[in-house]
């Protein structure tokens, strides 16, 4: 069995750090702005530090991202980002089969 840890990006990692050493999974999810809209820049920053510490720790932790969207995705693979959670930008495509597909292959092709 794993153990995850879920945290809103513009959470501060360190905050955190002493049960990384505890988890399997960490699990970033968007803040909103103050417009009400998920900031993926600040998550896209969050993804980065987390998988910064995370191997500065040397740990094996799988850095998981949620909401990530077609536009934005290859971004968070460079960044480090292991697993992805995608809802709303799934359910506005038609075939879901083939959307799925379609962002299976982006992720695969962009692997760091």
């Amino acid at each position: 069995m794993d153990v995850g840890l879920a945290i809103r990006s513009h959470q501060t990692l360190e905050t955190y750090k002493p049960y990384i050493g505890g988890i399997d999974r960490l699990l970033l999810i968007p803040s909103r702005s103050e417009s009400n809209q998920l900031d993926y820049s600040q998550l896209l920053i969050a993804t980065a530090n987390a998988r910064s510490m995370i191997d500065a720790m040397g740990q094996t932790i799988a850095l998981v991202v949620a909401d990530a969207t077609f536009a934005n995705i290859d971004r968070f693979v460079d960044v480090g980002a292991d697993v992805f959670i995608v809802g709303q930008s799934l359910f506005n495509q038609d075939d879901y089969y083939t959307a799925i597909k379609k962002l299976h292959n982006k992720v695969v092709n962009q692997e760091r």
